[in-house]
C-alpha cells in the first residue's frame, strides 16, 4: 500500500468518525478489528457499535455512560489508564482483632 492509499483510507476513517460524532454517536471501540477496508476500492467501514453511546438520545444519563470503561482492553488510551490509576480510591482493610 502506498502513501496516497493510506491517506485516502485515513481521510475516510476520520470523516466517518467525525460524521458519527456530529450525530452524537460515539463508538468507543474503534480498533484494527473493527475497521473494515475494501482494498479494491479503498472504501472504509466501521463495524461493531455494540458499546456505542448516543449522547443526544441518552443525555439524561450521559455522565454515567461516558464514565464506564468499555471497549477492547488492548486498545485503551494510555491517558485513560493513567487517569484511572491516579483517581483510584485506596483500599483499606479492617480487622476485628
Amino acid at each position: 500500500m502506498n502513501e496516497d492509499e493510506v491517506k485516502t483510507i485515513m481521510s475516510q476513517l476520520l470523516h466517518i468518525v467525525n460524521t458519527f460524532h456530529d450525530l452524537g454517536i460515539y463508538n468507543r471501540n474503534i480498533n484494527p478489528s473493527t475497521i473494515l477496508i475494501d482494498l479494491e476500492n479503498l472504501d472504509v467501514y466501521i463495524s461493531d457499535f455494540g458499546v456505542s453511546c448516543n449522547v443526544f438520545k441518552n443525555s439524561h444519563n450521559l455522565e454515567s455512560q461516558l464514565n464506564v470503561l468499555v471497549g477492547s482492553p488492548g486498545f485503551i488510551d494510555p491517558y485513560i489508564i493513567k487517569t484511572l490509576i491516579s483517581t483510584a480510591t485506596p483500599i483499606s482493610t479492617m480487622s476485628n482483632n
